[in-house]
């Protein structure tokens, strides 16, 4: 299962399913492998990440798309070290795709605090 992130509409949990399309960061199956396995190498953000409810849709306010963003730093670092490519193979990963989502992540989550916007996790 994947999950999928956009800009929320509205913060109402009675419109909670609607969000602006023209974005949406995929959160693939691959990375949450990725993610699980190396958790305890980030901050809480990966944790926060992992446990989003897949089958669900969630609303995320500031405070968790702060630590979201945290992750995506952190991310972007770690695809610095020497052994990235040996922990990326195993799940079918490269170093890209780790920079590719967590810069267009970070770009959907700063979007979301400019623009005093919330983040909605769109489950499968």
């Amino acid at each position: 299962m994947a999950l999928g992130f956009a800009i929320a509409k509205a913060a109402s949990k009675r419109d909670k399913h609607s969000y602006h399309t023209d974005k949406i960061v995929s959160f693939t199956d691959k990375l949450r492998r990725y993610f699980a396995a190396y958790e305890n190498q980030f901050s809480s953000g990966c944790t926060l990440l992992l446990t989003i409810d897949e089958y669900a849709d969630t609303i995320l306010y500031d405070n968790k798309i702060k630590e979201l963003l945290q992750l995506c730093v952190e991310i972007q670092e770690s695809t610095n070290t020497y052994n990235i490519f040996s922990k990326c193979k195993p799940f079918d990963l490269t170093k890209e795709d780790l920079q590719t989502f967590s810069t267009e992540f970070a770009e959907l989550l700063q979007f979301a605090l400019d623009n005093k916007k919330t983040v909605l996790a769109i489950g499968d």
